[in-house]
C-alpha cells in the first residue's frame, strides 16, 4: 500500500487518509450491524406473537440473517485493512527514527 515514490511525510499522510476512511467504513458497517440487529428482534417478537407463522416474516429474517452475514464478513476485513495501515505506519515511523 505505501507508495516508495513518495516521500516519508507524503506516505504518512496518504496512509492516515486511507485509515481515516476505513474507519469511517467501519463506523458505518457497525451502524448497519446494529441496525440490522434490532430489525431482526422486532421480526422475531412478531414471529413469536403469531405463533411462529408469517411467510413474509420468515423471508425477512432470512434476508436479514443474510445481510448481517456479509456485513459482518466485510466488517472482519475492514479491520484487517485498518490493522495493515496502523501496522505501515508504525513501520515508516520506526523507518523515519532510524
Amino acid at each position: 500500500m505505501p507508495d516508495k515514490n513518495l516521500e516519508p511525510d507524503a506516505q504518512r499522510i496518504r496512509l492516515e487518509q486511507h485509515l481515516n476512511t476505513e474507519r469511517a467504513k467501519r463506523d458505518q458497517l457497525e451502524q448497519a450491524l446494529s441496525e440490522f440487529q434490532h430489525t431482526g428482534r422486532r421480526i422475531s417478537d412478531r414471529l413469536e406473537r403469531l405463533g411462529g407463522r408469517g411467510a413474509d416474516l420468515e423471508q425477512q429474517r432470512s434476508l436479514l440473517a443474510e445481510n448481517l452475514k456479509l456485513t459482518q464478513i466485510e466488517l472482519e476485513k475492514t479491520e484487517t485493512r485498518i490493522n495493515k495501515i496502523r501496522r505501515e505506519l508504525s513501520k515508516l515511523a520506526a523507518d523515519q527514527q532510524s
